[in-house]
């Protein structure tokens, strides 16, 4: 069972009305909460304290980015401290703060229980995340059949971060960001479970055309059978910076 007072929490977001109201909500719910109103400010304080656990960050502010700080916090630790980005707007594609570690993203403005509730599971261990199967019915069931794991890797039709892959596919625009179980064969091996639909490329919200969705990243929320082990052995031995990696040509190049 998470102590809440024993979570300590770093707040970065340069508007003093969202930034004093995170802060406030949060300390109601018991969590040991701090400030920052810029990325720079954001970064002195995680590179004066390794306490912090959870980060959430907007993602565009003044003297450096939610980004820079989230790059920065990844390149030190890719486990600790989880980073959250919020944003009303963001020049930076979600596929790529996925890639880049990000545990979440949510757009603003947003309901701050499901906030509270995606930074609770967040602390949990992968394990126990994904043995739990979810309330919610699944909007769709996903059946693809790619190569064998190492083959569908090297093409770029498949990828995994610590929490989550990538799928050379279309897909219904209506799913994202909407919950749905998948049953992929790579090769002789299942990948089967629930996940929720994090990113699409091209993002359909980005064009005012209709457009045919290539790839998407699934945020894993259970998995059953053999899957998990099968997925960790992906993983190998170090976890990686993505948390949902996409491939190489949508990285950020800059």
């Amino acid at each position: 069972m998470i102590n809440p007072s024993d979570i300590k929490i770093l707040i970065a977001e340069d508007e003093p009305d969202l930034r004093d109201l995170l802060a406030a909500k949060f300390r109601v719910f018991g969590f040991n909460v701090d400030v920052a109103h810029s990325g720079a400010a954001a970064w002195e304080k995680l590179e004066s304290n390794d306490d912090f656990q959870i980060v959430v960050t907007d993602v565009r502010m003044p003297d450096s980015s939610g980004y820079d700080l989230l790059s920065k916090a990844k390149n030190r630790n890719v486990l600790f401290p989880k980073v959250f980005v919020i944003s009303a707007f963001s020049d930076i594609p979600k596929h790529q703060l996925f890639d880049a570690g990000a545990e979440g993203f949510m757009p603003k403005p947003f309901d701050t229980k499901i906030l509270l509730d995606v930074i609770r599971k967040s602390l949990l261990s992968t394990d126990d995340r994904w043995r739990a199967p979810s309330s919610t019915p699944p909007k769709e069931n996903l059946v693809l059949e790619l190569p064998e794991a190492s083959e569908a890797m090297d093409l770029q039709e498949f990828g995994v971060g610590r929490g989550g892959f990538y799928i050379k596919g279309t897909l219904d625009s209506a799913l994202i960001d909407q919950l749905v179980s998948f049953d992929f064969k790579l090769g002789s091996r299942e990948l089967k479970g629930t996940g929720i639909i994090r990113w699409a490329n091209p993002d359909p919200n980005e064009s005012a055309n209709p457009v045919t969705i290539e790839y998407y990243g699934v945020e894993i929320v259970q998995m059953v059978g053999e899957s998990a082990e099968f997925f960790n052995s992906l993983l190998g031995d170090e976890p990686p910076k993505a948390y949902i990696t996409c491939p190489d040509h949508l990285k950020n190049k800059g």
